[in-house]
């Protein structure tokens, strides 16, 4: 008798483990995070735009480099023109907070070629052939 109580309670005590241990595993999972306020969504957007306009600055056209965006990263356009030495990864990295934690985009991927990148008035564009 007292061997079916122990059984018993060992297993209602590895059942409540089980669900504590998949509870903590999904409240940890980002794919189960709650969405960020439009406040917040607005505000990196904004820092996002505003580092990528930092990042475009030039002498000469070898200064210019182009990000390809468009896809995953349509928010904030189809490319970006930046100064070579601008860190890529940094940059995506935000975007990847902006787009798969906090849930902030809602785009379609719809682009065209960005040109070659070239330096005017000291800044980057891009340059369609003609």
């Amino acid at each position: 008798m007292m061997n079916k109580k122990i059984k018993f309670l060992m297993a209602c005590a590895s059942v409540f483990f089980l669900i504590t241990v998949t509870i903590f595993v999904l409240a940890k999972n980002k794919t189960f995070a709650a969405e960020a306020s439009k406040a917040e969504c607005d505000a990196l957007h904004d820092e996002i735009e505003n580092d990528f306009k930092k990042a475009n600055f030039c002498n000469t056209d070898s200064d210019c480099t182009v990000i390809q965006l468009g896809g995953w990263y349509i928010d904030f356009g189809c490319y970006k023109f930046v100064n070579i030495s601008i860190r890529e990864d940094a940059l995506l990295n935000k975007i990847e907070k902006y787009k798969d934690v906090m849930k902030c985009s809602r785009k379609i991927n719809d682009c065209m070629s960005s040109g070659i990148p070239v330096c005017v008035n000291k800044k980057c564009k891009g340059k369609t052939s003609e």
